[in-house]
């Protein structure tokens, strides 16, 4: 078997490939044109802010949550300063408390109280007479349990 020949176009007509020549092109002229320079596009960047709500609520419920928690420590702080001060009052209070009973018991006479009150007609303890009552307190019946107080619920419900 012979191998058939390639087959070559040239431009709308073809030939066998043994055919077919090359066509002469025509040399070009180049022309001096003066160079038109494009201006260059400028980007322009747009700016996009995107908000996504719950973000935004977010960040909104942690912005009053820590001026909440700014204004408690505040608080917080004013009443550790008042409690140190009444602290200190009341320190103060007890050292003049056990200067005033110093002083009291200082300042009275045991001995001379007895005579005076001997002399109004009291008498001693020792002295007193006592007679024995016997007294007879009801005991108060006991409190209902929670569980009493449920089943009493129920059968009243249910009654």
């Amino acid at each position: 078997m012979e191998r058939k020949p390639d087959i070559q176009y040239i431009h709308q007509f073809y030939v066998y490939g043994s055919e077919a020549t090359a066509p002469e092109l025509k040399p070009v002229k180049k022309k001096n044109r003066a160079r038109i320079i494009l201006p260059k596009p400028q980007i322009h960047h747009q700016i996009s802010i995107r908000f996504d709500i719950a973000s935004l609520c977010g960040i909104l419920v942690a912005c009053v949550m820590m001026v909440l928690l700014t204004v408690g420590i505040y608080q917080l702080s004013q009443a550790h300063r008042e409690f140190a001060q009444m602290e200190s009052y009341v320190i103060a209070l007890q050292n003049e408390n056990v200067d005033l009973q110093k002083t009291y018991h200082a300042g009275y006479d045991l001995d001379d109280i007895r005579e005076k009150a001997l002399a109004l007609g009291m008498i001693p303890i020792e002295e007193a007479q006592t007679i024995p009552i016997q007294v007879n307190v009801p005991q108060p019946e006991p409190e209902p349990t929670m569980w009493e107080n449920i089943c009493w619920f129920f059968r009243e419900l249910f009654a």
